[in-house]
């Protein structure tokens, strides 16, 4: 879920420029988004943008045509019991899955994973590094990986 929310991160920092992305995390902005993935992780289209504000369309507009321009690869997490079957026949049942089936979705949120400790290394400095904003913590964050 981090790597994911890293990924989006990247993104939005892209997209909307570090200034737009300081204001969202300055206004506590958090953003769910419901992805379709392939067997690969390969994002297929944005599903639905939650958003506790109100999110000006021209950016959902952004999102959802640079999503669809690029190869945007998630991590995914398929869940299948092998204590029947080796883990090779189980790779097996979750790609005939994916092919045999609907798309699938994934929820990744913006930031996401990357601040749930943020309160602790606001004080302490992440990894021994100090930082004065958000932005500079995501950032930390972001090249840490």
């Amino acid at each position: 879920m981090e790597r994911n929310s890293m990924t989006v991160s990247r993104i939005m920092l892209e997209l909307l420029g570090q200034e737009t992305v300081q204001q969202m995390l300055d206004n506590k902005t958090r953003m769910l988004f419901i992805l379709g993935v392939d067997s690969s992780g390969y994002v297929s289209e944005i599903k639905r943008i939650r958003i506790q504000n109100t999110l000006d369309k021209n950016v959902e507009k952004k999102l959802k045509r640079y999503f669809g321009k690029h190869k945007i690869q998630m991590r995914i997490c398929y869940s299948i019991d092998l204590s029947s079957v080796s883990y090779e026949r189980g790779l097996q049942i979750a790609r005939s899955d994916f092919q045999n089936s609907k798309k699938k979705y994934i929820i990744v949120g913006f930031p996401g994973e990357l601040f749930t400790h943020y309160e602790y290394y606001k004080t302490r400095g992440y990894k021994g590094i100090a930082f004065n904003s958000k932005l500079e913590y995501l950032m930390l964050r972001l090249n840490d990986k």
